[in-house]
């Protein structure tokens, strides 16, 4: 079970995908995962999360391919479209005499988004994955996860002005996304019951070929009312940076929410590839993404996310000393977080 979903923003494409393999429960043992460190307390029948795998993978400069559904199946496909891409050149005809050789009942367990780049036209290949427009983002979605991406995007997804390719506009998102969803399971442990999740990857074309988003730091935060209805905004004790040593995707969790603070290191792979050497993320960032759980005195709880760079993110800083992650930051700081959270002249009280 698993969550991919492909857009394209201003004629680029972007993939996104979860990390989570799941199988019947009962046939393996539970791991950890950078959102919810025992999934076996989120967890329902029927299903047992055993492990963690790349979902959207780079085969070639001009070809990225995220899949869903069987492991076995996916990474057969991928070892044969990485073949077919080295041997021919990413023509139509050619691409879907490839397909046909995978329309088989061999893959009916096997769901996948392919976006290819040739000679500055993109094109779409998918094998149960119709695209569709949904709020004027054209967009193709696979796996358990995909009904929480469809009634979560709507609030994510802004039109650009014609042209605007920066790459924080053609990312902003599924990188919106992926802080909402992430914030949700790390607080609720929503979509683990349905096996997808535990981190994302995000990977879009630019400079002329397709790569993954890099040097994201996620920092939590609550925001609690009193009585008089003023928000305090609090910085959760729980953070994640991810990185890219080679082709292993790094998530590292500094986690101080528990009675004892821990530091948790993931390598995750590409298909069929493994990394046990232990990369420490550095805490520095490209990315700097909030997720804000507001709890009122009455009624369900909400939720909103702030996309920023380092470039705008004055006034921030994290610092580790003594076996610590300290983050530090200004009234200026805040004052813009609350204002790309929740719009002009709503200032949150923080602590």
């Amino acid at each position: 079970m698993t969550l991919i979903a492909g857009y394209i923003k201003n004629s680029c494409p972007v993939l996104l995908g979860d990390v989570l393999l799941s199988i019947p429960k009962g046939k393996g043992a539970s791991i950890s995962t950078p959102s919810w460190h025992h999934v076996e307390e989120a967890q329902q029948e029927p299903l047992q999360i055993v492990n963690m795998v790349q979902k959207v993978n780079i085969v070639h400069d001009h070809a990225c391919f995220a899949w869903a559904g069987s492991y076995v199946q996916a990474r057969v496909f991928a070892t044969a479209l990485r073949t077919h891409l080295q041997a021919n050149d990413l023509d139509d005809a050619k691409m879907m005499e490839f397909f046909k050789t995978f329309d088989k009942e061999d893959y009916d367990g096997l769901d996948c988004i392919i976006y290819t780049v040739h000679n500055g036209i993109l094109k779409r290949f998918h094998r149960n994955a119709d695209e569709y427009e949904l709020d004027g983002l054209m967009v193709q979605t696979g796996g358990s996860g995909q009904g929480h991406f469809i009634k979560s995007v709507e609030y994510f997804h802004k039109a650009a002005a014609d042209g605007d390719m920066r790459e924080e506009t053609v990312v902003a998102p599924g990188l919106s996304y992926i802080a909402s969803a992430f914030g949700e399971q790390l607080f609720t442990g929503d979509g683990l019951q349905d096996g997808w999740g535990g981190a994302f990857e995000l990977a879009y074309f630019a400079n002329g070929k397709f790569q993954k988003l890099d040097d994201v730091l996620y920092v939590f935060w609550t925001a609690e009312q009193n009585e008089r209805g003023e928000f305090t905004l609090k910085p959760f004790p729980y953070l994640v940076k991810t990185n890219y040593f080679g082709d292993t995707f790094t998530v590292m969790v500094q986690d101080n929410s528990e009675q004892d603070a821990q530091t948790r290191i993931y390598n995750i792979c590409p298909l069929g590839q493994r990394d046990t050497e232990r990369h420490t993320p550095p805490l520095t960032f490209t990315y700097l993404i909030n997720y804000i759980l507001m709890e009122k005195l009455e009624g369900p709880a909400m939720s909103c996310t702030s996309l920023m760079t380092n470039a705008s993110a004055c006034g921030f800083s994290i610092n580790r000393a003594n076996g610590t992650t300290c983050l530090e930051f200004s009234r200026e700081f805040i004052e813009k977080l609350c204002k790309d959270a929740f719009g002009p002249g709503n200032i949150l009280h923080n602590v």
